[in-house]
């Protein structure tokens, strides 16, 4: 026979189950994803990757180096709108992009 103590009141437990705690995680910056929209830089950074916790500790000295490499780091809102710009001659990201290549070219990057 089993004691009133071990009996479970299931009413209880259904409420436990439907219940369940709600545990506050500290609100953190809003990190925004960017996309490296340059042409790829050997060892350093592929052409359209996706950094979401910032960018690698590689890429990081390289634009300590050459700031104009973090223009390229695009939000990713404006991917595609961007992406559609460094295609057009002339503008401003077709002229960093052209940089970019013309410093691999040289050895500079």
């Amino acid at each position: 026979m089993k004691k009133s103590e071990d009996i479970i009141d299931s009413g209880s437990l259904e409420k436990e189950l439907k219940e369940p705690e709600i545990v506050k995680i500290t609100d953190k910056k809003d990190v925004k994803g960017v996309v490296y929209i340059g042409p790829t830089i050997p060892n350093v950074v592929v052409k359209n990757t996706v950094f979401n916790n910032g960018v690698t500790q590689n890429l990081e000295s390289y634009i300590e180096k050459y700031s104009y490499i973090k223009a390229l780091l695009v939000p990713l809102e404006e991917y595609s709108k961007l992406l559609a710009e460094a295609q057009k001659s002339g503008s401003s990201i077709f002229n960093l992009c052209k940089k970019v290549r013309k410093d691999i070219a040289n050895g500079r990057l």
